[in-house]
């Protein structure tokens, strides 16, 4: 998994990024487990998943949008919906945008 971490638009504020990133690692098993019920009725699915997360200053995730090559889209909503409900460590100062990518294959 890789993180990418930027200020975009009105989100100004900063967050502790090796804690999100820790968080967003924390979190992979409910995205996989969507992955895997997609899976079930698509076995050549894979690929990667970037998530954009618009996290507040309570640690909420106010918005997600994600851009994946996977045309899946129950996987996708189911993955939104995981993503939604992560709680982050508050962003400091305002919104602010954090980025997370990951990568689904079978596993062997």
């Amino acid at each position: 998994m890789r993180t990418v971490y930027r200020y975009v638009g009105g989100c100004t504020g900063t967050i502790d990024n090796g804690a999100a990133q820790s968080v967003a690692q924390a979190n992979f098993g409910g995205l996989r487990a969507c992955y895997e019920a997609a899976l079930r009725s698509n076995n050549a699915l894979r690929g990667n998943l970037t998530a954009r997360l618009i996290i507040n200053t309570s640690g909420r995730v106010d918005d997600v949008a994600v851009s994946t090559g996977m045309n899946n889209p129950a996987m996708i909503q189911c993955m939104k919906s995981r993503l939604r409900a992560i709680s982050f460590p508050a962003a400091r100062g305002g919104c602010v945008e954090f980025h997370a990518r990951y990568t689904f294959a079978p596993r062997e």
